[in-house]
């Protein structure tokens, strides 16, 4: 497990299943993580199936003081060019806005470069979802491009920000 003292990613065990088919089913979260269709039980227990089958992925849970309040990892991890695509989510609203975003992606970003000798971090953040990019810059993220109208979404069209971090620009270890 790693930790900072105030955020965690942990294994992400079955039971947190549950809570995690209510967050895919909130809107606002599912603005900001770009699904649009509610997720059926069915569905959900499918997705959780195919994902600890994968093997260019490593999925966390986030915990803060052992409660669940979202999710991040790692996917299409590409052992020979040693680069992965990283992805997020609060799931508990109460606990967005205060900073546990920015710790969660540290850690994982410590872990990709420390666990599975990654030499690049990479994201794509919608343009509008300001608060996130100021997140990923503190995290030491770089703004490498911009697909324009890339995601449709609230019946218009939205940039999508491609960001990525080297190992040789993880900023030290802080809190």
């Amino acid at each position: 497990m790693y930790s900072d003292g105030v955020v965690a990613l942990a294994p992400f065990e079955r039971d947190a299943l549950p809570q995690i088919h209510t967050w895919v089913n909130d809107l606002e979260l599912c603005r900001a993580i770009d699904r649009v269709l509610p997720v059926t039980q069915f569905e959900h227990e499918k997705w959780y199936a195919a994902l600890i089958e994968r093997r260019d992925a490593v999925t966390f849970a986030v915990r803060r003081e052992g409660r669940l309040i979202g999710l991040c990892g790692l996917k299409n991890i590409q052992p020979r060019h040693h680069h992965a695509e990283l992805w997020i989510y609060l799931g508990e609203a109460a606990e967005r806005g205060r900073g546990l975003g920015r710790r969660a992606v540290r850690l994982l970003a410590r872990f990709g470069f420390e666990q599975l000798n990654l030499h690049r971090i990479y994201l794509y953040v919608i343009a509008a979802n300001e608060a996130a990019q100021r997140t990923y810059l503190a995290c030491g993220f770089h703004v490498e491009g911009r697909d324009r109208e890339h995601i449709y979404l609230d019946g218009r069209y939205h940039d999508s920000v491609r960001m990525g971090l080297l190992q040789s620009e993880l900023p030290p270890e802080s809190t």
